[in-house]
């Protein structure tokens, strides 16, 4: 078992969470676990704060940084009446093209007190943000301001959704390698979605969100406010780390089972990609205490009767010492095959049994050799007096397959891709989005989509 390693999560109210798993995680997984949450930080104030906590603290193992949430997005007062209340929009000043000088700034400030440390900034996964506004508003008892939010463009559940595809699309091509820091290191939790759900054997409801198959995340195993992560999702995110960063504690003694002949064990073995790092397999060992299955005995069929004996011959072919056909020695039977004679079966048995033995006048009465071979000749001369055309046996005809032509669009695609631009350009005709507009941010989604597939 390697050393303890002590484990940073620096972030946003994202990390709030782990604060009551610190001493679960240390007895899973041997870490000493350190959260400093910031809520409303940005990556540029959260370089700050761990230079601070560097200087007080410990050299660490491992660093995640949770900051690209806040840094998209900001909050605004929903009414000028009241303006405690504020909820959440899209930022319109974000620029995340200065990500990759942030993170190399804050990558060599924490290898100064450990060079192998390894700084990770985390992808988040796509927020529902809209959701997130409204059950804000139903935990600070102001319900009857949830119309308003559709009443104002910068809230409606339609323009938060449309930004909240664009600004993650943009936060994945942070992971491209054209974008370079001091040892980069990301870690995407839409990887957790998916070997969460593709373990329930489940729809994934952050592709379905992403693809626009859905308003709605609806994903409260692990976002249960369309923001905020839960204890699951920190729980599988751990299982991946395990993989490659660091390892699982033995696992508990196994519990006490009945050995008598009625207990079976049951294994289940659950596999999972890691990442980052290579995939690996998690074994996990249940036992399912039940009777075992009875399973009725089935008679055994007889063989069938077979003849005791059977006769195999000789013959003389082209070319031989001019034998004529006699009797071998008598062989048990293959079934019906006995009754064809010129076709012994080739085994063994067979084959020993193919050894001729002298014969007895009853069964036959042998010729001389001369006449035998006389006979051979003139029936070669008479082939040559009358010379008879043999033609060769004709092969009979075989279908040769057909060299495959190339393959046209499927019916099922052209269906499905002329449903999904239907819709599209409806979506497009009641905001009076222009064709031209559509076309464009048609052509940059699919590269995007073409883009994250090579990556996965």
């Amino acid at each position: 078992m390697a050393g303890t390693k002590n484990i940073l999560f620096l972030g946003t109210s994202e990390v709030g969470m782990l604060e009551n798993m610190k001493e679960q995680m240390r007895q899973i997984y041997n870490v000493n676990l350190f959260i400093a949450c910031h809520p409303g930080a940005t990556l540029l104030d959260l370089g700050q704060y761990l230079t601070n906590f560097l200087k007080s603290n410990e050299p660490l193992d491992q660093i995640y940084i949770f900051a690209l949430t806040c840094s998209i997005w900001k909050k605004m007062s929903l009414t000028t009446e009241d303006q405690s209340i504020k909820v959440i929009t899209w930022n319109p000043t974000c620029n995340l093209s200065f990500v990759p000088v942030q993170m190399d700034a804050i990558s060599r400030i924490a290898a100064r007190r450990n060079p192998a440390v390894k700084v990770y900034l985390v992808i988040p996964t796509m927020k529902d943000i809209a959701t997130f506004n409204e059950t804000f508003l139903h935990r600070k008892g102001r319900s009857d301001l949830i119309p308003l939010l559709e009443q104002q463009p910068q809230f409606q559940r339609s323009f938060l959704n449309i930004k909240a595809r664009e600004v993650f699309g943009k936060t994945v091509e942070l992971q491209n390698t054209n974008l370079t820091w001091f040892k980069k290191q990301t870690f995407s939790m839409k990887t957790v979605f998916d070997r969460y759900y593709n373990g329930k054997n489940q729809a994934n409801p952050h592709h379905k969100f992403w693809m626009g198959a859905s308003d709605k995340l609806d994903a409260l195993d692990l976002c249960y406010d369309g923001l905020h992560y839960t204890k699951t999702a920190f729980m599988e995110m751990f299982a991946m780390l395990s993989l490659s960063n660091f390892q699982r504690r033995t696992q508990d003694p196994r519990p006490d089972i009945p050995t008598t002949s009625t207990t079976t064990t049951s294994v289940i073995v659950e596999e999972m990609e890691a990442v980052p790092g290579p995939s690996g397999i998690q074994g996990r060992i249940e036992y399912r205490p039940h009777p075992p299955r009875t399973i009725p005995s089935t008679p055994t069929k007889q063989a069938p009767k077979k003849s005791s004996t059977r006769v195999f011959y000789s013959r003389t072919f082209k070319g031989s010492t001019g034998l004529k056909e006699r009797l071998s020695t008598p062989s048990k039977s293959f079934g019906k095959r006995s009754s064809i004679p010129d076709c012994p079966q080739s085994t063994s048995a067979t084959k020993k049994s193919r050894v001729t033995t002298p014969t007895t006048p009853t069964t036959s009465k042998a010729k001389p050799k001369l006449k035998g071979l006389a006979r051979f000749n003139k029936r070669k001369q008479a082939k040559r007096q009358n010379p008879v055309s043999e033609e060769p046996p004709r092969m009979p005809k075989v279908n040769q397959p057909q060299p495959s032509t190339s393959s046209t669009v499927s019916a099922e695609l052209t269906t499905f891709t002329t449903v999904q631009v239907t819709k599209l350009w409806k979506f497009a005709k009641e905001r009076n989005i222009s064709k031209e507009i559509v076309l464009k941010e048609l052509n940059r989604v699919f590269e995007q989509v073409t883009d994250m597939d090579r990556l996965d």
